[in-house]
């Protein structure tokens, strides 16, 4: 089975408007986890689409650097095959280089197809 990760530590709304896309990568790969806000956790805690509801308090306990990284390394040892990352901030650039397989940004015109190799 495919672990996927999608990030989303932007406005309630915008997690809101995440719910077809963790429906959508459920529907592929079986539920998956998700990275959000502590305020945000609650909203997708019971979807069915989820398997595990993340936090990130960047404004919080997780505010800094050194934070950031050790958020980062702890993402790594979960050993997700795919990452989506749905915003373009600092904090899911980093994310992505701690090596997670990136699945698609939503910049992007096309998302690149996934691999069966995990990411070294």
């Amino acid at each position: 089975m495919t672990r996927a990760l999608v990030v989303q530590t932007a406005w309630l709304g915008d997690v809101l408007l995440t719910t077809p896309l963790l429906e959508a990568l459920a529907a592929r790969y079986g539920a998956v986890d998700v990275l959000v806000t502590p305020e945000a956790a609650p909203l997708l805690d019971p979807h069915p689409a989820v398997a595990a509801v993340l936090t990130y308090d960047k404004r919080g306990h997780d505010r800094g650097v050194g934070a950031l990284w050790r958020k980062a390394r702890a993402l790594r040892a979960r050993r997700y095959d795919l990452a989506v990352l749905e915003m373009s901030e600092l904090s899911e650039k980093l994310v992505e280089a701690e090596k997670a397989q990136v699945l698609f940004e939503p910049d992007a015109e096309e998302p690149p197809a996934p691999t069966s190799e995990r990411p070294a």
